[in-house]
């Protein structure tokens, strides 16, 4: 194995075309409410700041603190799925 396209191999070998999209779907999910949340509360610190002359990189930090934990809960459900659904003979660590 010992090379990235010596996995790509073994994966698709083992698991085939579907072996590279582990919960992928649940990963979509978990991500569109985080984005959603994080520009939402973004754009409303920005609406507040930028009147006041406030700088805009707390923004950032609020949403991004805001919207990481409201979905982390979804995000360890989609790590956990996607560990499960893989093959574990097909890397031996």
């Amino acid at each position: 194995l010992g090379t990235s396209w010596g996995a790509i191999k073994t994966v698709y070998m083992k698991e085939g075309i579907r072996g590279y999209f582990p919960a992928y779907w649940i990963h979509q999910w978990t991500w569109a409410p985080f984005n959603g949340l994080y520009f939402s509360i973004y754009d409303a610190c920005r609406s507040i700041a930028d009147p006041n002359g406030w700088p805009a990189w707390p923004c950032g930090v609020v949403a991004g603190v805001v919207a990481g934990a409201a979905t982390n809960p979804m995000d360890l459900v989609k790590t956990r799925l996607q560990v499960a659904r893989a093959d574990p003979s097909t890397f031996q660590y």
